[in-house]
């Protein structure tokens, strides 16, 4: 919001910005779309699973880009442009802000994370994982219907098409959404997804 402010005063003065400074915002600019497009990944309804088991590579994307976004306001000459002292001063709180940003993946993320890549272990060895177990990291994901698994699953699925690094993984997850659809969903939730029970 502030670099917003920034942008918008230089727009309503039709300050002549120098070469140098719009390589800068061109740089910015590159470093925003990717945070947009994180966090339109993090985002996606269906892939709750997915993105809780990459919570850690996320909160690296998330740290770097940070840094990112740092590194290019530290190159900005603010005192260069032509605004009021005010939005200057703002630009360099941001940047400090930026420069100490330490992102940190969310305690509970973390746990889950944690019990996920558990159960995930026991079905690979044949055992039967803990029910409530299983249920605490659907509830945890919001995961609470036949429906919402199986679009989970469908989402995974679709990750196989153009993801051969994490096959393994992949298939792993749709293994315990497989198994959630059956022990824990016992029953389709027939009116959200449109069919009509016989």
């Amino acid at each position: 919001a502030i670099l917003l402010v920034l942008f918008q005063e230089l727009h309503d003065r039709g300050s002549i910005i120098p070469h140098s400074i719009r390589l800068c915002f061109s740089d910015l600019h590159v470093t925003f779309q990717k945070i947009h497009f994180l966090m339109q990944d993090c985002s996606r309804e269906s892939a709750r699973l997915w993105m809780l088991t990459k919570s850690q590579f996320i909160a690296t994307q998330f740290r770097v880009l940070v840094r990112e976004v740092a590194i290019v306001l530290d190159a900005i000459p603010v005192c260069c442009i032509d605004i009021n002292n005010e939005i200057k001063e703002l630009v360099e709180l941001v940047t400090k802000q930026a420069n100490r940003g330490n992102l940190q993946l969310d305690r509970n993320d973390e746990n889950e994370a944690k019990r996920l890549r558990f159960l995930l272990a026991q079905l690979e060895r044949g055992i039967e994982p803990d029910v409530d177990v299983v249920k605490s990291v659907l509830n945890y994901l919001e995961i609470k219907s036949w429906t919402s698994c199986n679009k989970e699953i469908k989402f995974l699925e679709d990750e196989l098409d153009f993801n051969e690094e994490e096959v393994s993984l992949l298939n792993s997850l749709i293994g315990f959404l497989c198994y959630s659809r059956v022990v824990i969903f016992e029953t389709i939730d027939y009116q959200s997804s449109g069919m009509k029970q016989i």
